[in-house]
């Protein structure tokens, strides 16, 4: 980012630099992410202009997962906070008749990647915001529950 804008930053590695409709945010001495203002206006109405089929997000570590539409949607997934993501550019859809659960499963470099899907009325914890759908999210032996919606 060139000079201007405003920076914080509180010598321990964490900065976040603004400048007009861009933003650039550093933790703990990390790899700067950079953000850009959207007419959006929330993550989710963004995905949905997207193109994005379902959603899902959750807490402790904050982590979210997008799913496109199609019949090997691709599958982009970020934890912790945004340190570590996965792109699959396609995934595997499944589904269990008999309980309604869907899914998607792929491979992310190496690393398993499986998303299960339950329509069922779900609250986050923290925000207390209510959605469709429980996610349940494994990557490479990592478990992460959440709360989703589908998007179309």
């Amino acid at each position: 980012m060139s000079a201007g804008g405003a920076r914080y930053a509180d010598g321990e590695g964490n900065e976040f630099w603004s400048k007009g409709a861009s933003a650039r945010l550093t933790l703990d001495g990390g790899k700067p992410q950079t953000c850009t203002l959207t007419d959006a206006g929330s993550p989710w109405a963004d995905a949905k202009a997207r193109g994005v089929g379902f959603r899902a997000v959750g807490n402790e570590p904050g982590w979210s997962v997008e799913v496109d539409r199609g019949d090997a949607p691709a599958m982009r997934v970020v934890l912790d906070y945004g340190q570590r993501r996965y792109d699959l550019p396609a995934t595997q859809p499944f589904g269990d008749p008999a309980t309604g659960e869907v899914g998607f499963r792929g491979d992310a470099g190496g690393a398993p990647v499986e998303l299960r899907i339950r329509r069922a009325v779900c609250t986050d914890a923290m925000s207390g915001e209510t959605f469709n759908a429980s996610a349940d999210l494994a990557v490479d032996g990592a478990h992460y529950r959440g709360c989703g919606r589908f998007l179309f």
